[in-house]
């Protein structure tokens, strides 16, 4: 369990990086058409700088190369980015999030859930030395 808890304190991290710039960014450029995408990708960029490094030392203790653990952790991490911007875009829609607090109550939702395919991949492919 140690590892997962490691993880969990990882995410958490980057989710408090993570919604704080999203929010913020909503606030000042939330009636900005493509606020959300625009928003969305330039939180994950600072959020994913902190929960690279911490999930590579940290949480899997990788001895992988910088380089090649690095390109495999973007090429799941921008599929993810974008995923998060569709979902969070559609169901604001749906359920007519009109505010900041709610755009990003939605947001936690849909991470939620990626979170979880997000820790398995990095297991088995990102972080996995073999």
């Amino acid at each position: 369990y140690k590892q997962i808890i490691k993880y969990i304190l990882s995410s958490i991290g980057s989710f408090l990086i993570d919604n704080l710039v999203f929010f913020v960014l909503m606030l000042i450029i939330g009636s900005m058409k493509g606020a959300t995408v625009i928003s969305t990708v330039i939180a994950r960029i600072c959020s994913s700088m902190f929960n690279y490094t911490f999930n590579k030392k940290i949480v899997f203790g990788s001895n992988g190369s910088n380089g090649k653990t690095l390109i495999k952790y973007y090429a799941l991490c921008i599929p993810q980015m974008l995923l998060s911007a569709l979902f969070v875009t559609l169901l604001s829609g749906i359920v007519n999030a009109d505010s900041a607090g709610l755009v990003t109550v939605v947001k936690i939702v849909v991470d939620t859930f990626l979170f979880i395919c997000s820790y398995i991949i990095q297991k088995r492919w990102v972080f996995n030395d073999k």
